[in-house]
């Protein structure tokens, strides 16, 4: 007699199952026992065939388990009752995801406490901020960002009131200014995020205690413009935070801005956005901290994408487009000095080909569109151009300008 399947149910034969192996046997078993029929249960392959050789050869016994069987599964048993079943499982699953959330192991309270870890830090919230500033739909950069201002704020709730000032003057102070006015407060606040913040803001009313100050700086991080007002700011703040205050909550113009963005923000952008949004993201996260290298690869990916856009375009279009935002995004990249960047393998190859290109004379256009790609790889200097008037009357200029860029540098 086979283990438990429909058929043998559908057909009402009477089944025998092995309460060990496969997970049909074990379903098996514990629908017999959901049945109050323990005794077609068998626990070795021994007590297996003597019970499934008595059940053939027993005529009377075989038919009285399929009425017994019968009878019991018009009682509608519990796993027929899907309401039942429902609630039982809602109830294991709910158990199964608090014993998960109790085993989790608890986020360790970043302590900024090093210059090294300030740095590092610094580093994360200036990375993470352009990005969102480039992606705000993307959730996994919020989240991070979530991180970053509770590292934040924990740090200014530590420090005594008499020293924030002198803090504020510090690079963390400048972490939290950036923070401050990239506008992470129009996030919707998380239960936990809004727990803490009531809490905050109890503390904090009417700027009576000794440490209200500290968490009136807590609070500026999370409350949007327009939600939060200090009466009497002038008179009741100090200056050096009067400044910050004023622009971010008192500003009409930010103000207005906060609906209007919350409604656009889901609005598609195209490609050419997209990248032109990026490439200036990533040039100031480059100017901010040169030897970030993620940043560093970031751009290396969009100056490629970049110069194949200039080599790939139709000569005809090459002076229209550079006129345009297009061109507007490569002179970002152009005067960021990123090509002074040590070149990979795959870069000095892909100049060689270039270079080769341009030794056809540049009075071509296409040799025009080969020194575009080239000049994000290289110096002026490098390419020894003796006579610019060759150039063409809408890119002479810029490359005069970066000329003397460079020069300056050195001096």
């Amino acid at each position: 007699i086979p283990n438990f399947s429909p058929t043998t149910s559908q057909a009402g034969e009477v089944f025998v199952v092995r309460d060990i192996g496969s997970f049909r046997s074990l379903m098996a078993a514990s629908l017999l026992r959901s049945l109050s029929i323990p005794d077609l249960i068998a626990n070795s392959e021994e007590s297996y065939i003597n019970l499934a050789t008595a059940l053939a050869n027993t005529p009377q016994l075989r038919q009285q388990k399929r009425q017994e069987i019968q009878q019991k599964m018009q009682q509608n048993p519990e796993f027929l009752d899907s309401r039942t079943y429902s609630n039982k499982m809602g109830i294991i699953f709910q158990q199964l995801f608090q014993n998960w959330q109790q085993n989790q192991p608890k986020q360790q309270s970043i302590q900024l406490n090093s210059r090294e870890i300030i740095q590092q830090y610094l580093s994360a919230l200036v990375t993470h901020i352009n990005h969102y500033e480039l992606e705000r739909n993307n959730q996994l950069i919020v989240n991070q960002l979530r991180s970053i201002r509770k590292i934040m704020v924990e740090h200014w709730l530590k420090i005594a009131p008499e020293h924030l000032e002198r803090m504020y003057t510090t690079d963390l102070g400048k972490g939290y200014q950036i923070l401050l006015n990239r506008g992470i407060q129009r996030e919707l606040l998380t239960a936990e995020e809004e727990q803490f913040v009531n809490q905050i803001t109890q503390q904090a009313i009417g700027l009576k205690q000794s440490d209200s100050l500290n968490h009136l700086m807590v609070l500026m991080l999370y409350y949007p413009p327009g939600k939060m007002v200090v009466a009497n700011a002038e008179t009741r703040l100090p200056q050096w935070l009067l400044k910050e205050y004023q622009r971010v909550f008192e500003n009409p113009l930010v103000v207005e801005k906060v609906q209007p963005s919350i409604v656009t923000k889901n609005q598609p952008s195209t490609d050419t956005e997209l990248f032109q949004n990026r490439l200036i993201g990533c040039v100031n996260l480059y100017k901010i901290d040169p030897s970030n290298a993620s940043i560093v690869e970031d751009l290396r990916q969009i100056r490629q994408q970049l110069a194949d856009f200039w080599l790939g375009l139709e000569p005809t279009k090459l002076e229209s487009v550079y006129q345009s935002s297009i061109g507007q995004v490569y002179r970002t990249l152009l005067y960021s000095g990123f090509s002074q960047e040590i070149l990979t393998a795959t870069e000095q190859q892909f100049i060689k080909t270039l270079a080769s290109q341009m030794n056809q004379g540049l009075n071509q256009i296409d040799t025009i569109k080969s020194l575009l790609a080239v000049l994000l790889y290289c110096r002026p200097e490098q390419l020894q151009i003796q006579d610019l008037s060759r150039l063409p009357q809408w890119f002479r200029p810029d490359y005069e300008q970066l000329s003397h860029q460079v020069s300056s540098r050195k001096s």
